[in-house]
């Protein structure tokens, strides 16, 4: 029982020692100390939750290929200027050489018969760089809708195909029609739904 009382004793004191604040010439008081440490303590545990929302984040886009990512990092600024009210279109163009990617083909590469039908590009040809060029919209916008909820207020997925990728390219081909060459300024033109 003595051991019992003097645990207790022991627990009212140290409540005692962090309600008194004891002037003491040169000294913080108590109470002061122990502030001072547990706002020491909250700002460690508040930079460990930063990393651990930093590193959520890298997740969302650090799951985007090469192609939606630039694209990710294309649409953030035009997600921001439509919340901000800068901007009314959700429409993004850019052209092939925004993405820097490899524009010459031979006839086995997109596995086509021929490149031109008449005077334009074959169906079968618009068909095979669409697929080549595709970009998965359904990425891009999880991780833009994760990432800024707010400023994606706009945004209505609940709508099919909500966000849509156009296709027009420039080209020439070989005098011997064995080889396309897609000019950097061919567009990919990314529309996104407003609710």
């Amino acid at each position: 029982m003595k051991k019992y009382i003097r645990g207790i004793g022991a627990i009212i004191a140290g409540c005692m020692l962090l309600t008194d604040t004891v002037a003491v010439a040169g000294a913080e008081p108590a109470a002061a100390v122990l502030f001072e440490e547990d706002a020491e303590a909250y700002e460690a545990i508040a930079e460990d939750e930063a990393d651990t929302f930093d590193h959520l984040y890298e997740d969302r886009v650090r799951g985007l290929t090469g192609r939606e990512r630039k694209v990710y990092d294309m649409l953030l600024p035009l997600v921001r200027g439509i919340a901000n009210g800068e901007r009314e279109s959700a429409v993004l163009e850019f052209t092939l050489g925004d993405l820097e990617e490899l524009t010459e083909y031979a006839l086995a590469d997109l596995g086509v018969t021929a490149f031109k039908e008449g005077e334009g590009l074959a169906a079968e040809t618009q068909k095979a760089l669409e697929t080549e060029f595709s970009i998965d919209m359904s990425k891009v916008t999880a991780a833009l809708l994760a990432d800024e909820p707010y400023a994606m207020y706009w945004y209505d997925e609940s709508i099919a195909n909500a966000a849509t990728v156009t296709y027009t390219f420039d080209y020439e081909v070989s005098e011997d029609e064995d080889l396309l060459t897609l000019k950097d300024t061919s567009k990919i033109t990314v529309s996104l739904m407003v609710a």
